[in-house]
């Protein structure tokens, strides 16, 4: 007697086995779009970060000159001009944004340059500001975020980075 129940037993087992093959394929289709919005969005994520912090590092390097005097060949010093500061900030961002398409466009940097002392203030703060802009465009964020959720889900198109520098001058 107890042989035959533990023929039933199998057979029913083996039953439900055949029964549930076709499920994980079915499984795997529902999680594959999500895996893959999240995979994409991480990498997506990764290189708005990593342009942000370009931005700010070029802003940073645009102050650095705009506080450096130079001296020409009769010794007198003077300092880089707007458009010579520009072209660093410009060049830092050309060099080292990292688009995989043309989808990163920089714009003009602001710069305010170092005062001249105030002599009935000598004691005032002097400073040089640098603010650099890019607008960064998704790859496949709206596309994928649109395919998945519908047209017009809200997601962006592209975000503006700012960076911004200030340094005293001495």
């Amino acid at each position: 007697m107890p042989e035959k129940t533990i023929f039933v037993r199998l057979t029913i087992k083996n039953q439900k086995v055949r029964n549930e093959k076709g499920s994980t394929v079915v499984e795997f289709a529902i999680i594959l779009p999500l895996l893959l919005f999240l995979i994409f969005a991480i990498i997506e994520f990764g290189l708005l970060l990593y342009n942000k912090a370009m931005v700010t590092n070029a802003a940073r390097a645009g102050a650095r000159t705009g506080l450096v005097f130079r001296a020409n060949s009769a010794g007198d010093y003077y300092p880089f001009t707007t458009d010579e500061i520009r072209t660093v900030v410009n060049g830092y961002l050309a060099s080292h944004l990292l688009t995989i398409s043309a989808s990163t466009t920089a714009n003009p940097p602001v710069i305010n340059h170092c005062p001249q002392p105030d002599p009935d203030d000598p004691n005032a703060v002097r400073e040089v500001q640098v603010t650099a802009r890019v607008t960064y465009t998704f790859l496949t964020l709206p596309d994928l975020s649109s395919l998945m959720l519908g047209a017009g889900s809200g997601f962006p198109l592209s975000v503006p980075l700012m960076g911004q520098s200030v340094m005293t001058c001495e």
